[in-house]
């Protein structure tokens, strides 16, 4: 006996459809966790840098700081200054010695961080690349529609709205009725019979409407935690962009110039007290301040890169 079921209402071609959509669903999810390991690797690097040009400086600042004492030192065997100068420059290294060594720690931290995203338990890592401020052409506007267009999250959302579109019209189809045909061949001694039979429910019982109402529910569902994905998408890219801008502001305070004029500030006082036409309290007060805008400065970069990042991170995709 053979039998064919020959379904009606396009049922083959919604379930085919449907599973399609659940496939792009599963795409879509994969590199929305891609986005998300990708944007953390990014900080962790970002972080790193500034770690590593935190203690190059610090290394420098020490030195300096080293410079000056041997300076006093000069100038009070030259009988130039007390002996209470030479204390007071050495007690003004020490907090640069610490900072020394909190940025070797910081930096040793910084680039085991990067090792545990990467699942590499031990291993040598020379890191390379600088803190560098590239410039976003992209306006607000065409960042909120990349989002909109590109977010694997929104596109996983998007596509589980249209296999329940499909699941949707899929128990709609159900209700069509759908005929089964059978052909039987039997010999019995001499006698030879042929048969054929056709069947097809008649849902007096079950008309699929409750498998129909399920179907729609979950449609409006989907298309909700739609709205919800596009919204967030938006929501990051406006909260990415008030960090960007932020962060150029920042750059703009600690730029070349800025660090420039306070380091020939320094350079300035340093050789006025090696000339003894200046103090070591004016020549500590501008190391000082050297410092601390070369600190601001290494910040302004990190924070600009890692606003950078979150601006792709936020559109999914990279900057035009």
């Amino acid at each position: 006996m053979v039998t064919k079921t020959i379904e009606r209402g396009g049922k083959r071609e919604l379930r085919t459809q449907q599973a399609d959509a659940v496939v792009e669903v599963s795409r879509a999810q994969i590199a929305d966790t891609f986005r998300g390991q990708l944007f953390q690797l990014r900080q962790a690097f970002t972080n790193a840098l500034l770690a590593r040009e935190n203690l190059r400086l610090a290394q420098t600042i020490d030195a300096q700081y080293e410079q000056t004492e041997k300076l006093t030192n000069v100038r009070l065997q030259a009988g130039d200054v007390p002996a209470v100068e030479l204390l007071r420059a050495k007690a003004a290294r020490l907090p640069y010695k610490q900072a020394v060594l909190d940025a070797q720690t910081g930096y040793q931290q910084a680039v085991r961080d990067i090792l545990n995203l990467l699942n590499v338990r031990s291993a040598d890592l020379e890191l390379e690349g600088q803190l560098q401020a590239r410039p976003v052409t992209s306006t607000l506007e065409e960042l909120r529609q990349l989002a909109l267009k590109e977010r694997p999250d929104v596109a996983m959302a998007r596509n589980a709205v249209r296999a329940a579109e499909k699941g949707s019209s899929l128990a709609l189809a159900q209700r069509t009725r759908d005929i089964s045909i059978g052909a039987e061949y039997q010999r019995v001694g001499q006698d030879h019979s042929v048969g054929v039979i056709a069947e097809f429910p008649l849902f007096v019982y079950n008309d699929q409407k409750a498998a129909a109402t399920q179907a729609a529910a979950q449609q409006r569902a989907a298309e909700a935690q739609l709205r919800q994905a596009e919204t967030q998408a938006l929501t990051d890219v406006e909260k990415a962009w008030q960090a960007y801008q932020a962060a150029q502001r920042a750059l703009a305070i600690y730029g070349d110039e800025g660090l420039a004029t306070t380091e020939k500030v320094r350079s300035v006082l340093e050789f006025s007290y090696q000339k003894g036409e200046a103090s070591l309290f004016e020549l500590l007060d501008a190391q000082r301040t050297a410092s601390q805008s070369a600190v601001a400065a290494n910040q302004a970069r990190a924070a600009y890169a890692l606003a950078i990042w979150q601006l792709e991170q936020a559109i999914g995709s990279p900057l035009p």
